[in-house]
């Protein structure tokens, strides 16, 4: 219940500071488990696609975040899947593919790091060994944001990529590294729509 009313609060609060347009509701699959991937703009981007996409995701964020005054209480509040970065976290890719697996709706943001820090930031193979593993449909979805206040924010929400044949297959790291590059195209087209 105290999710919920976070939620709503947000999300209006969201529509006062910002003009929110978002294009191509009509791809996001309305049931079964999938993957959302989107460009990292700012720390408002997890918040913007969890208000305004039209299903809940339950996000892959940095461990760190948890111990953020009330940012952290509202993320575990939506079942947030935290990751140790900067390793290995065979926990949090165990979290995503059953959250998947249970028809849940995982995001992840396939670089790890905001493009404004970090301008030169690549996409990272976490999205792709998921989306191998599991077989899911990954939706890019790409947000054109300065977040300015009363700032314009268009998020575009790209066709499902279905990485069904990929299930179960063994994927060496070039075909993992290949397969992320290519969501990520996907991701930068859908920002500059």
């Amino acid at each position: 219940m105290a999710g919920k009313i976070s939620y709503n609060l947000v999300k209006g609060f969201m529509k006062l500071i910002f003009r929110i347009e978002v294009r191509g509701k009509e791809n996001f699959p309305l049931d079964g488990g999938c993957m959302v991937c989107a460009n990292h703009l700012s720390m408002w981007d997890p918040v913007l696609l969890m208000c305004f996409m039209p299903r809940m995701i339950s996000f892959v964020a940095k461990e760190e975040l948890k111990r953020v005054p009330y940012i952290g209480g509202v993320l575990k509040s939506v079942d947030t899947i935290f990751i140790k970065r900067n390793s290995s976290d065979l926990s949090a890719i165990k979290a995503s593919m059953k959250a998947i697996e249970e028809g849940k709706v995982v995001g992840i943001f396939p670089t790890g790091t905001r493009e404004k820090t970090n301008p030169d930031a690549k996409p990272k193979s976490g999205a792709a060994l998921i989306a191998s593993k599991t077989g899911a449909k990954v939706i890019p979805v790409g947000i054109n944001a300065t977040y300015k206040l009363f700032s314009r924010i268009v998020v575009t929400i790209g066709e499902p990529v279905d990485y069904a044949e990929y299930k179960g297959r063994k994927m060496n790291s070039e075909q993992l590294e290949n397969m992320v590059c290519e969501i990520y195209d996907k991701i930068i087209e859908n920002k500059s729509c």
